[in-house]
């Protein structure tokens, strides 16, 4: 896939999957077996994890918005900078429930592998800490102190 194509392929992929939660992409533009790893999520292994994944944070933050800042492209590695904003519907986070209504931004870093078009491995990190301080479970001295 010529560099054009790639980042063409992986904004579709980041707008249709998480701007309008389309998870009927996920069949299309990911491995059957694709593997994701978010440190702070464990792995996310095949295409239902991965929709499982996108299904919970765009039910505590309805209205996310990806943003990408910056890609670059070397050969079939694509490294992606991004962002995303919502606003906190409520429900049950891995640390806790937060205040509801809450506006809430994070950013991230993805690098993904493509093999025959498809998305076949990820790595992401992900400012979770940052989103559980603007949601209000966590202290910026709990923060501090992690």
């Amino acid at each position: 896939m010529n560099p054009q194509a790639c980042e063409e392929y992986l904004r579709q992929w980041f707008d249709r999957l998480w701007n309008q939660g389309d998870l009927a992409a996920a069949d299309t533009l990911c491995r059957k077996q694709v593997v994701l790893h978010f440190p702070e999520w464990q792995h996310l292994i095949g295409v239902q994890g991965y929709k499982d994944y996108v299904t919970f944070a765009r039910n505590l933050f309805p209205n996310l918005h990806v943003h990408i800042q910056e890609m670059v492209i070397e050969g079939d590695h694509v490294a992606v900078r991004y962002s995303w904003v919502g606003t906190y519907a409520g429900g049950q986070t891995p640390l806790g429930v937060g205040r509801s209504g809450a506006e809430v931004a994070m950013q991230g870093i993805a690098i993904y592998h493509l093999v025959e078009n498809q998305i076949a491995v990820g790595w992401a990190i992900e400012d979770w800490l940052s989103v559980y301080q603007q949601l209000g479970i966590v202290s910026a001295r709990e923060a501090q102190a992690a």
